[in-house]
């Protein structure tokens, strides 16, 4: 069943008969409660993207490029894993590729794969303002020479966007909105509108254990979260003890 399809389950169902036909989908694929790519969405498969048991996706893939996400007075744009595209964890407060370390270079020149996440390596800084970079290449952004671009035709490389400074810099923005308060088409009759984004409200962890043994737990923002998601040890920038960073909800 699609992702419509489960939406008008849900309204025409409520609560209750939802939790009995999610049920037999999760006891089917296989999942359960140690599911680790689970959260106030639902859960996807170990393989990353939508696929492989997604019950609630209303995700983005955007790319695996490289995000730097380290620029001194970025804002976070967000607080637990599953505010990021399929294929990003949330570290220090934006959203950057997963790697592992084993298996080659996947972070590209100057980023290495640390904590599971690719960062900048901040041994190989190519420069530190604008006239140190090539032609080819003429931004200076984080270290990293980067290509120039117009904010209202962003044609950048895979993995970046155009800032208004008309620099590709890396794209560490969160899943796009898919809802409003106004408008909760894109949510099943039992979710609300949180943050631009479809998520089931409780007030203990029995509400959410009746809606997804996935998400079985009510988190600290009274929204059914994986039990990682529910606890977490950090969700801000600067939230851990240095040299450990946020990544995910956990201080590593």
């Amino acid at each position: 069943m699609d992702r419509r399809g489960w939406q008008k389950l849900g309204r025409l169902s409520g609560v209750a008969s939802f939790a009995v036909v999610v049920g037999s989908v999760l006891w089917a694929s296989g999942c359960s409660d140690s599911d680790s790519d689970c959260d106030g969405f639902g859960c996807s498969g170990s393989g990353g993207g939508n696929g492989g048991g997604t019950l609630d996706a209303g995700k983005s893939d955007t790319g695996t490029g490289v995000d730097s996400g380290k620029d001194a007075g970025t804002p976070p744009v967000c607080h637990y894993p599953s505010d990021c595209p399929d294929g990003k964890a949330c570290v220090e407060g934006q959203c950057l590729p997963r790697c592992t370390g084993d298996a080659g270079n996947q972070c590209g020149n100057g980023y290495k794969c640390d904590n599971g996440v690719c960062q900048p390596d901040p041994g190989q800084p190519q420069c530190k303002e604008d006239k140190d970079c090539p032609a080819s290449t003429p931004k200076c952004r984080g270290g990293r020479c980067v290509q120039a671009c117009d904010p209202a035709n962003d044609k950048c490389p895979d993995g970046t966007y155009c800032d208004p400074s008309g620099a590709c810099v890396p794209d560490t923005r969160p899943d796009p909105p898919i809802c409003t308060d106004k408008d909760m088409s894109a949510c099943m009759s039992n979710q609300t509108c949180i943050d631009g984004h479809c998520r089931y409200r409780c007030e203990d962890d029995d509400t959410c254990r009746l809606i997804d043994g996935r998400i079985a737990w009510c988190g600290v923002d009274k929204v059914c979260r994986s039990k990682k998601e529910a606890h977490p040890a950090c969700t801000q920038p600067g939230q851990c003890t240095s040299p450990q960073v946020c990544v995910d909800n956990t201080c590593q």
